[in-house]
């Protein structure tokens, strides 16, 4: 016994050196990761997953090119139509990228104020609250504490309603998507994991560091416990000492692989949370919209303007657009893709119709996704585009935009484009590294490989207990180092 105390003699001294860094790593990360489940679980509800359905558009509208015009519109970056309960309203914007609604009727310039009454409509349509006093409604144009990354949707609004819970509703109007429902137990939440487990309040650099230390502290007291206690059988006598051995034996590889796989998310947090889902430029002289707009019998919902061939033309959705707030059907991140087998002429998810003259554009569909395709780099396509209607483990819930076009390059990383053709943006860019990262954290991290036996409940209750075994673990080896 004393040779093999004498030969882990070394090895304990450095294990008792990283043990307050095991320890702190232990309190922040794994409390906060244990309560995680519980916020997920606590926080709103939107009543309705899909933005409101736009009524069938019996009539024909007058062309918006003279219209617009009338209105000082000359040049537009953006343009669709919605219906407000009451009437059709076009939604510009204009080349200074500001926003005005107009009456698609008669071309009546609507109060500035449209604009947030229509981020009214769709918060109080995704929360199910018509009755709750409107608090403050307000553009958010950055990811912030309260507003994070995770939601992906930029610009958005913010709307409070004065409600006992603090509900804050996100929506974004240029396609009537849902971000996300906060209140304040969701706030708290959030702050107490942003503040030590993400540390997301630190400088970028300094806080990757932080992190990388408390991760490398509990890799290698981990290690070390692990080596220590397989050389030395510990006594038969029920104490603390041999409770922190066999302890640290059961969670070791829980937090080896916690440590590991977190540090591979963190190495990317900071590059991911600053890019944005980008969009392809529009510039369309408003005097080009001469036809008249009239809903093809097969419409179920939305219009907006893109180019196609350098020319303005209408893109008439067939299929609604998919939020993703909230569990249940809206959060299938485990469906599979919806797949064309004659790729970008698979399943019609929208017509194309011109904007000069009314007339029916075939082919279409093909043709605006190659420019998409060209415009974000997609230089040699490995195969057709493929419709992507729902989510999977390659085109996660988290890029809330469906349906989208998967497009896959000819490259070594076997890059996938994810490219959504209603808002001309570049919804996702996967590739093997990517995938890598998100693997090792779905299933090292949040332990995903036990969902499909356990369910999501026992998984996360397992992964708690684990978690507060590992915590346990962490302050017995503190107070035997402190003996």
């Amino acid at each position: 016994m004393q040779t093999k105390t004498t030969k882990t003699h070394g090895l304990r001294r450095w294990h008792r050196r990283f043990a307050w860094l095991a320890l702190l790593a232990a309190l922040c990360f794994a409390l906060t990761g244990a309560l995680h489940p519980l916020m997920t679980r606590t926080q709103p509800r939107p009543a309705q997953f899909a933005p409101p359905p736009m009524p069938v558009l019996s009539m024909a509208l007058p062309a918006p090119g003279p219209l617009l015009l009338q209105a000082g519109i000359d040049e537009l970056s953006g343009l669709r139509l919605l219906h407000d309960g009451q009437r059709w309203l076009w939604r510009a914007s204009a080349k200074e990228q500001s926003v005005r609604y107009l009456d698609a009727l008669d071309g009546r310039l609507l109060p500035a104020s449209t604009e947030a009454e229509h981020a009214e409509r769709l918060a109080r349509w995704y929360s199910g609250d018509a009755q709750s006093p409107l608090v403050e409604a307000r553009p958010q144009t950055a990811f912030d504490a309260d507003y994070a990354y995770v939601n992906r949707l930029l610009p958005a609004w913010r709307l409070q309603l004065a409600r006992p819970d603090g509900l804050a509703v996100y929506v974004a109007t240029e396609d009537d998507r849902l971000a996300t429902l906060s209140d304040t137990r969701k706030r708290v939440f959030q702050r107490l994991f942003q503040a030590v487990h993400s540390w997301a309040w630190l400088p970028a650099p300094l806080r990757n560091g932080w992190i990388n230390l408390l991760l490398a502290g509990v890799a290698a007291a981990s290690l070390l416990g692990l080596s220590i206690a397989l050389r030395q059988s510990g006594g038969r006598r029920w104490n603390l000492r041999r409770l922190h051995r066999w302890g640290g034996l059961t969670v070791a590889l829980a937090a080896l692989a916690w440590a590991v796989s977190g540090y591979l998310q963190a190495r990317g947090n900071a590059e991911r949370e600053n890019e944005q889902a980008p969009q392809r430029p529009l510039r369309v002289a408003s005097a080009l919209l001469r036809a008249s707009v009239q809903a093809p019998v097969e419409v179920v919902s939305g219009l907006q303007l893109v180019t196609v061939d350098g020319a303005p033309a209408w893109r008439w959705s067939l299929q609604p657009p998919v939020t993703t707030t909230g569990r249940g059907l809206a959060m299938g991140e485990h469906q599979h893709h919806g797949r064309a087998p004659q790729g970008a002429e698979g399943p019609a998810l929208a017509l194309y119709v011109s904007a000069e003259d009314g007339q029916t554009l075939p082919g279409a569909v093909g043709r605006h996704l190659a420019e998409l395709a060209g415009y974000f780099g997609v230089a040699d396509p490995a195969a057709p585009a493929t419709p992507v209607l729902a989510f999977s483990d390659d085109y996660g819930f988290l890029y809330k935009r469906l349906p989208v076009w998967r497009l896959e390059q000819a490259d070594a990383v076997h890059s996938a484009y994810y490219l959504d053709p209603a808002s001309e943006r570049l919804a996702a860019r996967v590739d093997d590294d990517l995938r890598l990262v998100d693997s090792v954290f779905a299933y090292a991290h949040k332990w995903e490989w036990l969902t499909p036996w356990l369910g999501k409940d026992w998984r996360d209750s397992l992964t708690s207990v684990f978690t507060l075994l590992l915590i346990a673990v962490a302050i017995g080896g503190t107070l035997l180092r402190r003996r």
